[in-house]
């Protein structure tokens, strides 16, 4: 398969997705909510993969990760109507955990930031200023959380 894939690489040029398609099978990743783990570029199998291939551990990481797009992001880049350091980047917001937040901000950008020249430095800006809010959200539910459990345990006491 790896032999196959080399081959096919160097004669034809695969769209990012189907490369991260291939890497996704080839690493035998059975779910994509593993992709994150199993995509990591200092993972054992990853580095393995990357010396049998013309392809970076960096880069296979990079295409696993385009996995995380919602569909129709995936699409725009197949299409090549969403550059693929902007999609690299979009996929940095798959550290938000509702899904319906993430994928709605996720195929904003990709629209947003469609095109040959995107402005990558403002899309890096947008996207660090949301991984920051959803972070402080987090830390704030996690305050509340502790809060309440403070309170149940002085009911109980």
């Amino acid at each position: 398969m790896v032999l196959s894939f080399t081959e096919n690489f160097q004669r034809v040029g695969f769209s990012p997705v189907e490369e991260a398609r291939f890497f996704y099978n080839a690493l035998g990743i059975k779910d994509m909510h593993n992709i994150v783990q199993s995509g990591d570029y200092r993972n054992p199998a990853v580095k393995k993969l990357s010396e049998d291939l013309p392809a970076s551990a960096a880069t296979i990481s990079k295409r696993l990760y385009l996995l995380t797009l919602p569909e129709k992001v995936q699409e725009m880049i197949e299409a090549s109507g969403l550059n693929i350091l902007a999609a690299e980047q979009i996929c940095r917001l798959r550290q938000i955990e509702d899904n319906k937040i993430r994928d709605k901000k996720m195929l904003q950008y990709a629209q947003d930031y469609s095109g040959d020249r995107p402005n990558l430095e403002k899309l890096n800006d947008e996207i660090t200023r949301d991984l920051n809010f959803d972070k402080d959200r987090k830390n704030k539910d996690t305050d509340k959380l502790k809060d309440y459990q403070k309170q149940e345990t002085k009911m109980i006491s």
